[in-house]
């Protein structure tokens, strides 16, 4: 009888585990349009118990620490509802976030062949989506846990 326990115990172990990284700060994605200019969509995980709000957002090119383009929410943090909600376009500074670089203009034109790293958050590791431009269309590669730019 101990042993049956034991086992259905260690069966379950895998599961915890599964369930415990799913909900840990993993929980906001970042989606990227296929079109040019590209859109980004958010979506944070009802399970996750943090990090499913963000105060910056930035598009880097891959290796380059400076961000070609970010912003900022004014009113800190965006909230998981309005987060789900929100879509942000390359350039386009939405309501209620304010443009940190470049200080003045548009952001740099986004270049077919280089690759990119979009973020979102500010704590560690950010939600992120790795893509580059081929034949104008946008193209996403998986973004290994916790990328920097």
């Amino acid at each position: 009888m101990v042993g049956r326990f034991a086992l259905a115990r260690l069966r379950l172990f895998p599961l915890l585990i599964c369930v415990m990284t799913s909900s840990s700060c993993n929980g906001m994605r970042v989606y990227v349009s296929d079109a040019m200019p590209p859109d980004f969509t958010f979506s944070a995980s009802r399970f996750a118990e943090c990090c499913t709000t963000f105060s910056r957002f930035g598009v880097y090119e891959q290796g380059v620490a400076e961000p070609l383009w970010q912003i900022s929410a004014q009113r800190v943090p965006i909230e998981r509802r309005e987060t789900n909600a929100l879509i942000i376009h390359y350039g386009q500074t939405p309501a209620r976030f304010i443009q940190n670089v470049p200080a003045v203009g548009a952001p740099p034109p986004l270049i077919e062949g280089k690759i990119y790293l979009a973020t979102a958050g500010e704590y560690v590791p950010p939600a992120n989506v790795k893509f580059s431009i081929s034949h104008g269309k946008i193209v996403t590669y998986p973004a290994e846990r916790g990328s920097q730019p």
